[in-house]
């Protein structure tokens, strides 16, 4: 059985259930999302030029550090940020 995922809640006059759906591509169908698939070496290509201009990498770690419970290294969370 897969994992499903609670999308609504129905209340009628039976009572009260969870409608669900029980994978990914009924979601995507449902809500129609579209996925674009980026290769990898694309992605890698811009986290580099990311990680080279500082400013908004150490911008976004800044906010991590703030607002969240950042338990990774440094590095890990500059390559997240990037």
């Amino acid at each position: 059985m897969g994992i499903s995922t609670i999308i609504g809640i129905d209340q009628s006059t039976q009572g009260t259930k969870a409608i669900l759906m029980d994978n990914e591509g009924e979601l995507l169908e449902k809500f129609n999302i579209q996925l674009a698939p980026i290769p990898l070496p694309e992605l890698y290509s811009e986290m580099r030029r990311w990680r080279e201009e500082k400013t908004e990498v150490d911008r976004v770690v800044a906010y991590c550090h703030e607002n969240m419970t950042c338990n990774i290294s440094e590095e890990y969370l500059r390559n997240v940020a990037s």
